[in-house]
């Protein structure tokens, strides 16, 4: 990487990180010919990415850290009902150390520091439910849930002390759902709902955003005809009207963590392909 000390002078300087062991051990169990049990334990070492070493408007940052940790994870996946569902639900604990942070300086720059250790405990869950009908060609509901509970440990930054805070940019609980319809005759519709629970957007959980639910909908015509397949399909975005950011700047200086996302919104299309 290269650091400018001038308009005309530039020096070269290295950073090299030591090796690392990352051992990892998986154990899966059948409990049933359709249902399974896993557990796995691993180790994880990342080194940073050029972005967070040299981010865009910010100085080459050389004192940054590799990550590195434990996971510890266990589930059960399966299928039930004569495999018309199947389900994964999964929990993990990851202990980091040297955390990397996101922040934002006053001219909308981003930059990168470690921050100390981080706690990050979680339950993920998925199940899917398909329908079975000779007028059905691929019919299904579907149903997910993350829970996370992401912490700082320890994190002092000169005066200020986070340890025990949550960590910035991850909400606490998100939902989704849908369910997807498409009849033997071409006619499709889908309809979708995700629930955003607030996020801290910094790391003293001073400020958090405001929960947020989007429901979704599409509707459409499929059909082929010899070497030609064509689509006609409309839909809608945010029916709900919800006013939420689309993705956050964490940390930003002056509270500019938010992104605005469109209101309730339409959209409609043709596709046509040539099938060889």
């Amino acid at each position: 990487a290269l650091t400018t000390l001038s308009d005309t002078t530039s020096v070269a300087q290295d950073k090299t990180y030591s090796s690392q062991v990352a051992p990892r051990l998986a154990i899966l169990n059948r409990l049933t010919d359709n249902i399974s049990v896993y557990a796995t334990v691993e180790k994880g070492f990342s080194p940073p990415t050029i972005t967070e070493l040299a981010p865009t408007g910010s100085q080459v940052n050389f004192n940054l850290n590799p990550e590195q940790g434990w996971n510890y994870e266990t589930g059960l996946r399966g299928y039930a009902m004569k495999h018309q569902l199947y389900f994964d639900i999964n929990l993990f604990y990851f202990r980091l150390q040297n955390t990397i942070v996101q922040r934002r300086d006053s001219s909308g720059g981003d930059y990168y520091l470690n921050s100390g250790s981080t706690t990050q405990a979680g339950l993920e869950a998925y199940m899917k439910y398909k329908l079975r009908s000779a007028n059905l060609m691929n019919t299904f509901f579907w149903l997910g849930y993350s829970g996370y509970s992401f912490h700082y440990d320890k994190f002092v930054q000169l005066a200020n002390d986070y340890s025990g805070k949550a960590l910035p940019g991850t909400p606490d609980n998100t939902i989704s759902a849908g369910v997807s319809l498409a009849l033997a005759f071409g006619i499709y519709a889908d309809v979708s709902y995700y629930f955003c629970d607030r996020i801290a957007l910094n790391d003293a959980n001073s400020t958090y955003s405001v929960p947020y639910n989007l429901l979704g909908s599409r509707v459409g015509y499929k059909k082929t005809m010899r070497k030609y397949a064509f689509d006609i399909y409309a839909g809608a975005n945010n029916i709900l009207n919800q006013k939420y950011s689309l993705g956050n700047d964490v940390n930003a200086v002056n509270g500019r963590y938010y992104n605005a996302a469109p209101l309730l919104n339409y959209y409609a299309g043709i596709s046509l392909s040539y099938l060889k």
